[in-house]
């Protein structure tokens, strides 16, 4: 069967649109590394506090998340015992929020796609009892890799992004179900079990490209 010349242009141009569209993404994962809290946000961006109040460092992030575009990924009792934080009625730079609340730890920040902000402890944390271990992998559409896919762990806000040639590592449990998610590709979840490496194949959305 003989191809249109228009047919064979468009399927390259798409080609080359999603070469384009991962690179970008890439790039967005890939910019900001190694902030400190004073320095996340950008200098306009001011959070407003309607009265004088007490709150625990997971409030401090509901409100930012609530009044900006940014959201936070770390470990879901990071804070638990962390002190709560006294904040004034009135307007506060988020950069001074975030350092406020978290003046007492000592952190290492990261920005990936969407404004996303991860969180995690520079100390690593005695042993609990339970043995983490590390998975890699690669994460690709079948033919090419997919440069900052999301891997989670599901139930929690730990997670990961693959690098340019689609490549992550996690520590996870023995238990944990790994979730890859990726802009326009269907959301796949695995179980860990005893793998030490976790290569997935993602499928493009089809839901999406009729919408486009």
């Amino acid at each position: 069967m003989k191809i249109k010349p228009t047919t064979f242009f468009f399927l390259i141009r798409k080609r080359i649109l999603t070469i384009i569209m991962r690179t970008f993404v890439f790039l967005l994962c890939s910019l900001s590394f190694g902030f400190s809290s004073a320095d996340i946000f950008s200098q306009n961006t001011k959070i407003e506090i309607i009265d004088d109040t007490t709150l625990t460092v997971d409030e401090v992030f509901k409100i930012i998340k609530r009044q900006t575009d940014y959201r936070f990924i770390y470990q879901e009792d990071m804070f638990k015992s962390f002190p709560k934080v006294f904040i004034k009625k009135g307007i506060i730079q988020a950069n001074q929020l975030l350092d406020k609340s978290l003046k007492q730890g000592d952190f290492i920040f990261s920005i990936a796609a969407n404004n996303t902000i991860i969180i995690k402890a520079k100390e690593v944390l005695a042993n609990t009892g339970v043995q983490q271990r590390v998975v890699k992998g690669v994460v690709t559409d079948g033919q090419l890799p997919l440069p900052g896919a999301s891997v989670v762990i599901k139930g929690t806000q730990t997670g990961a992004q693959t690098d340019f040639d689609g490549n992550y590592s996690i520590k996870v449990n023995d238990g944990d179900i790994l979730v890859f998610s990726y802009v326009g590709m269907i959301t796949q979840e695995v179980q860990v079990g005893t793998s030490n490496e976790i290569n997935v194949k993602m499928t493009a959305d089809t839901a999406l490209d009729e919408v486009i």
